[in-house]
């Protein structure tokens, strides 16, 4: 390896990281300078090179150098290799730097003993970055990959952070809304069919069904799991039980239902516990519900009540909109099986399947 004093990238790295500056005066043929302690004697090949530099801390050893990169020998600044002179920066496999380390290709992380666990690369047409997640198959101990996190999305100019499990099929993404590029979205995806998600431009989430899970009580083997109930718009409830006193009731409804709710829009359901005349719903508002006795009544009869109302601060529920869930992507294939076997037959019917 020739050495070069007037070099301005002077010196060398071991394991990644040691650059040795060399001073003026300039050393005489067989011997080289380190700094701080003058010039000492190294060993040199018959064209006059030097092979290697005796170390600081163990000056009856040299430290070997060599072209190419071998463990415990000094290796000269490449492309394989680079550390900017002015940023400090490092790259591996490039000279072009703009972060404090770049990699040109595949980068991977291990656990001891040499065993992949994720790997940091480009999509194979180079247009997104991946992440891939890695686990070792039982039978054969060989690395599998077990999920990916890329920025792939249908709208590359999104910018959109997406998991994918099936191929180039993406199963969670987050990105931004299709109508407001400022609005976040959340896509959930059985295959290529969104399933679910939240629309950050609306507030709305959706999904097929929505419902709650909890432990069974008595059946550890067994959950339990309940839907949502479902309507055409943005409805509110308060339910409960009263008693008419001399034929008459006034229900006041609790201050966060009158704070929520349309003034107008408001119904009452009254089902009788005891025997009466009937009820019925003398007025009705925010402010209470009156119930009355029928004409002629003036018991004390017990009644279940259900108040139902409209958000006052959402505009009205539009019911059938746009189709934005159940069309395929261009350039993808529709995957039906993954939907609701009621839901096949609706896209048949519609035209969107072929039977």
């Amino acid at each position: 390896m020739r050495f070069d004093p007037q070099r301005s990238l002077a010196g060398a790295a071991v394991a990644g990281a040691l650059l040795l500056a060399l001073t003026s005066p300039a050393p005489s043929q067989g011997q080289v300078a380190v700094p701080g302690s003058g010039t000492t004697e190294v060993p040199t090949t018959g064209s006059g090179c030097v092979e290697g530099l005796r170390g600081a801390a163990d000056r009856s050893t040299c430290i070997l150098a060599s072209n190419t990169p071998q463990l415990g020998r000094l290796f000269t600044l490449s492309r394989d290799f680079f550390v900017h002179p002015q940023s400090s920066f490092v790259g591996i496999g490039t000279v072009f730097l703009t972060r404090k380390l770049e990699v040109a290709g595949p980068v991977a992380v291990s656990a001891p003993p040499g065993v992949l666990k994720v790997a940091l690369r480009s999509s194979n047409d180079q247009s997104f970055g991946i992440v891939e997640t890695i686990s070792t198959q039982p039978a054969s101990g060989f690395p599998v990959v077990t999920n990916l996190i890329s920025t792939t999305s249908a709208d590359p100019a999104s910018g959109a952070l997406a998991t994918v499990r099936l191929g180039t099929q993406f199963l969670v993404a987050l990105t931004t809304s299709a109508t407001n590029s400022a609005a976040g979205y959340v896509s959930v995806r059985n295959a290529n069919v969104e399933v679910a998600g939240i629309d950050g431009n609306t507030g709305t989430v959706f999904g097929t069904s929505k419902s709650f899970v909890q432990p069974h009580p008595t059946d550890a083997t067994k959950e339990i799991q309940y839907v949502s109930l479902e309507g055409p718009e943005h409805g509110i409830y308060h339910r409960g039980t009263a008693r008419l006193v001399d034929g008459r009731a006034v229900l006041h409804l609790p201050e966060g239902f009158r704070l929520v709710a349309r003034e107008d829009g408001l119904t009452v359901n009254l089902t009788p516990l005891e025997p009466s005349r009937g009820l019925y719903v003398e007025s009705k508002g925010r402010a209470g519900v009156v119930v009355r006795e029928n004409p002629g009544g003036s018991g004390d009869a017990a009644f279940d009540f259900l108040v139902m109302g409209v958000r006052a601060a959402l505009p009205d529920h539009v019911a059938i909109c746009e189709n934005v869930h159940f069309a395929p992507r261009p350039g993808t294939a529709f995957a039906p099986d993954r939907l609701p076997a009621g839901y096949r037959e609706l896209l048949i019917r519609n035209g969107t399947l072929d039977a």
